[in-house]
């Protein structure tokens, strides 16, 4: 007998909205983040008992919300599940070619993996489901509902996900929100995630589901006040750098014989003074002491 698992694939839940804005509405960035985090656990959860489940896809996650609006989520379809050792603890004899286009990529690496299960690396074998993790990231935040519908994303999400468009940074604009610029920020650490999950050299790809959640904890702890505030106190350095290197040349100048001593004297001394106050300025900062407006009316 099998147990009952309630709720919907999460493929059948991305196809039933209408457009991109109905979504998010239903499903806002905060809650995505949220089903992959519960993804991760539960991979870790596989992994900590040498399993690897090499077809985690939107087919094979199941969604569900109980009655307090608390999001559930578990993984279904172990078909293809291989343990990495048998009962003796010695290796298994074989990893299969199998899984779903694009959210594993077992057939186009599948020479490396058996590479590395050759020399023994058996703890890579669990980068198929870390490709699988960054994947799964890249379907629910950075791809429109109408695409995920047709044809093209089936065939070739793997190929897009290598695509260089994909993972344009946003930038930073005069007169975006607080809340705009955490948006940004964290769209641009979704996309370096996905791509270093993702990477077609398994050296390089993020090495564990643990290592991966961690970076997905950092992305879902964005806070747009804390960003700002970042911003002010890089604004201060820079301009520290910027007296700093005035005075420099001012001395430079000096040393050269192309002026007076007295005015390098006093240079050095406009310098200690205006960054005496930027460090009280950001000091004041950091103690909260301004509101978040008048941290982005310093900066502009």
């Amino acid at each position: 007998m099998m147990e009952y698992v309630p709720g919907y694939p999460l493929s059948h839940i991305m196809k039933s909205f209408e457009n991109s804005v109905e979504s998010y509405v239903a499903l806002p960035l905060h809650v995505r983040l949220q089903i992959v985090d519960q993804l991760c656990v539960a991979i870790i959860n596989l992994h900590s008992i040498n399993c690897v489940h090499q077809d985690i896809s939107p087919n094979n996650v199941m969604i569900n919300w109980d009655e307090n609006g608390e999001l559930h989520l578990k993984v279904i379809d172990y078909g293809l599940a291989t343990s990495l050792f048998n009962k003796s603890g010695r290796m298994s004899s074989h990893i299969k070619t199998a899984g779903t286009p694009g959210f594993s990529d077992i057939f186009t690496r599948m020479q490396a993996y058996q590479e590395l299960y050759r020399n023994g690396q058996k703890e890579k074998l669990k980068l198929i489901d870390v490709y699988s993790l960054g994947a799964m990231l890249g379907y629910l935040c950075l791809l429109n509902v109408e695409f995920i519908r047709t044809k093209e994303f089936w065939d070739n999400y793997e190929l897009i996900l290598q695509r260089d468009e994909i993972y344009g940074m946003a930038e930073i604009e005069e007169g975006d929100t607080p809340e705009i610029i955490a948006c940004k920020y964290q769209t641009n650490l979704i996309k370096l995630l996905v791509r270093q999950a993702t990477t077609a050299n398994l050296y390089e790809r993020i090495q564990s589901a643990e290592e991966f959640q961690s970076r997905l904890h950092e992305i879902m702890g964005v806070n747009p006040e804390i960003i700002l505030r970042g911003q002010f106190n890089a604004w201060v350095d820079n301009m520290l750098e910027t007296i700093t290197a005035m005075a420099d040349n001012v001395k430079g100048k000096v040393i050269s014989g192309n002026l007076a001593k007295a005015k390098w004297d006093e240079a050095k001394a406009l310098r200690q003074e205006a960054g005496t106050l930027l460090f009280e300025v950001k000091e004041a900062i950091s103690d909260s002491s301004f509101s978040m407006e008048e941290i982005g009316n310093a900066i502009s």
